[in-house]
C-alpha cells in the first residue's frame, strides 16, 4: 500500500510541476519579423554558396550545376557536358571537396 501511495503521490506532484502538453491541430502564425529573418538568412546562404561556386573551375562549376541545380543524372550530365560519365563522377567528387574548402574559408562550419 505504501509503494502504491508513493507512486501516485509522485505522479501527482510531477503533473503539478510540469506543464501539460496540448495537441495543436494548426501551426501558430509566424510574426512578420520571423519571416523577414528567414528570408535574410536564405539570401545570405545563397550569396555564400554563389560566391564559393564562383571560385570553382568552370568544369567543376558545370558539373555542380548539372547535377545539383538542374537535377540531371550522371548519364544526362555526361551527355549535356560532352564528357564520359566517369569524368562527371570524378569532377563532382573534386568539385564538392573544393566547394567545402571554399565555404570553410568563408566561415561556414559543418
Amino acid at each position: 500500500m505504501t509503494v502504491a501511495r508513493n507512486v501516485l503521490t509522485d505522479q501527482w506532484r510531477a503533473g503539478r510541476s510540469r506543464p501539460r502538453l496540448v495537441a495543436v491541430d494548426e501551426r501558430p502564425e509566424q510574426s512578420p519579423a520571423t519571416d523577414q529573418v528567414d528570408q535574410v538568412d536564405e539570401m545570405l546562404q545563397r550569396w555564400l554558396v554563389g560566391d564559393a561556386l564562383a571560385h570553382l573551375s568552370p568544369e567543376h562549376r558545370g558539373v555542380v550545376d548539372a547535377l545539383y541545380y538542374r537535377g540531371l543524372t550522371i548519364a544526362e550530365a555526361a551527355a549535356s557536358l560532352g564528357v564520359p560519365p566517369g569524368t562527371v563522377k570524378s569532377r563532382s567528387y573534386y568539385a564538392l571537396r573544393a566547394l567545402r574548402v571554399a565555404l570553410e574559408e568563408r566561415g561556414v562550419v559543418r
